[in-house]
């Protein structure tokens, strides 16, 4: 017992220590780009500071229901170290979140969907109880302090909250709120609200009428967040409703079967020089011919200046569509649309879609099978499933990532007016994790009429496309 409480401490930090630079190594060698790899330790480090704060609740229920436990005093003594690890955890998560996804740019924040924008209100919040309680955790700040250490840290509780309720509003693992993580996260919270507010009544020495209706509100109010997390599905493209920055114009120029890219900030007239990368690329570009019988899915390389440049050959004579996703400092995930004309238009024609069989062969070797609500209706959120099979009917079960998702689905409305870029609802933790049979998408159609979805999916290192026409009312 005493090594622990003199050497407890040191070996939990040293512990935190070691699982950060794992978390990193293991990162940095399973993902190919730098993206995919912050992307994916963001996601980690929040998930490691989310289920540390419960050994940090812990003790204090404890003391509540088995006082005489033996342990309880190295329990209170370790968890202000346990507490040190979320704010550093929560730090690592902030810091890649703010320089990667935000590209360290405040700015970025007024661009995000209103749900975005209220989880990083409850995120910050419980930050700066973190950090408050991180810096006032050591013994010469709590003899300072005195009787006003213990009443800041009981905010514990309500940063513990905040941070569900951003993980719940935010959080890629949180999509699918009946999925295991949020299930634990979302059942394991309510128990210790119900456990703390319990040991709250019990310690109470007077117990008043509004005392009782104060823990029943607290009570109630967690039931009903769980409630909401339970049933209430996060919409991936909400960002998306507020439509894109005008302030950015695409240029696009062609030489024989060069193409060159370069944005320009319409506020200073410049050229952009600065891109964050996102799904493993500086820059996405879809080229759709006008009928919509011809998919592209390229990525232009960038020359660290301002200007993207790719080889690439149209199949036909024709005018094509050129969907141009990238991220300017100041908005996560920009379109730019392009038109090209490319030698005679003397057979150009416009896309005439019907409404197709949703169980099709493609590439010769897989039948994919493509269920969607009976009713799509403008605006509304509606998920899209997939289930791949090889020739035979076998489950493909080892769908491999690409790009860092397990498939990507272009949506594009009948006049080609109309375009979203969607990835699965199910994110994976590392590019060794398998997908399949089934990958689920999540999207919105603006207007109505007849829209053509191509997804990319990639099994044993091969990449094919799929298509299907859905009708939108």
């Amino acid at each position: 017992m005493k090594f622990f409480f003199r050497y407890g401490r040191r070996i939990i930090y040293s512990l935190t220590l070691l699982w950060a630079f794992f978390l990193y190594y293991q990162a940095a060698t399973q993902f190919p780009s730098s993206a995919s790899a912050l992307s994916t330790l963001m996601r980690q480090y929040s998930l490691t500071a989310l289920f540390l704060l419960y050994p940090v609740l812990t003790p204090g229920l404890f003391l509540a229901y088995i006082p005489r436990f033996k342990l309880n005093s190295l329990l209170v003594h370790l968890r202000r170290s346990l507490g040190v690890s979320v704010f550093f955890f929560a730090l690592l998560h902030a810091t890649i979140a703010f320089f990667n996804n935000l590209s360290g740019s405040l700015a970025s924040v007024l661009f995000l969907s209103t749900r975005n924008q209220w989880a990083l209100v409850f995120s910050t919040i419980a930050f700066c109880i973190f950090s408050a309680m991180a810096i006032t955790s050591f013994d010469w700040m709590v003899k300072r302090l005195g009787k006003r250490w213990k009443m800041l840290h009981r905010l514990i509780y309500a940063a513990a909250i905040l941070v569900v309720f951003h993980a719940f509003f935010i959080g890629s693992h949180f999509t699918v709120p009946t999925n295991p993580i949020p299930t634990i996260v979302n059942i394991v919270a309510l128990l210790f609200i119900f456990l703390e507010v319990a040991a709250t009544w019990k310690r109470l020495k007077k117990k008043t009428i509004l005392s009782s209706v104060l823990l029943l509100a607290v009570l109630i109010g967690a039931c009903a967040a769980s409630y909401i997390g339970f049933t209430t599905r996060y919409d991936p493209h909400a960002a998306h409703r507020k439509g894109y920055s005008e302030n950015y114009v695409l240029n696009v120029t062609r030489n024989d079967s060069d193409l060159t890219f370069q944005i320009t900030d319409k506020r200073t007239g410049k050229l952009l020089t600065r891109y964050q990368p996102f799904m493993e690329k500086l820059m996405h570009v879809v080229v759709l011919r006008r009928d919509l019988l011809s998919y592209d899915h390229i990525h232009p390389e960038y020359d660290g200046k301002d200007t993207f440049t790719i080889s690439h050959t149209f199949p036909t004579d024709a005018t094509y569509y050129l969907f141009v996703e990238y991220s300017p400092p100041d908005f996560y995930e920009n379109l730019s649309v392009a038109k090209l004309t490319v030698g005679s238009l003397d057979n150009d024609t416009a896309a005439s879609l019907s409404l197709d069989d949703f169980t099709e062969t493609f590439a010769d070797d897989y039948r994919v099978t493509l269920k969607t609500p009976e009713v799509i209706k403008v605006n509304d959120t509606v998920d899209f499933s997939f289930t791949l099979e090889d020739i035979n009917g076998a489950p493909i079960t080892n769908l491999e990532t690409y790009l860092g998702s397990f498939g990507h689905m272009s949506a594009v409305s009948e006049d080609l007016q109309t375009y979203t870029h969607v990835h699965p609802i199910t994110i994976p933790l590392a590019s060794t994790d398998f997908g399949g049979p089934t990958v689920q998408f999540s999207t919105f159609f603006p207007k109505p009429g007849k829209y053509k979805l191509f997804t990319q999916f990639k099994h044993k290192g091969k990449v094919f496309v799929t298509d299907f026409v859905v009708g939108v009312k």
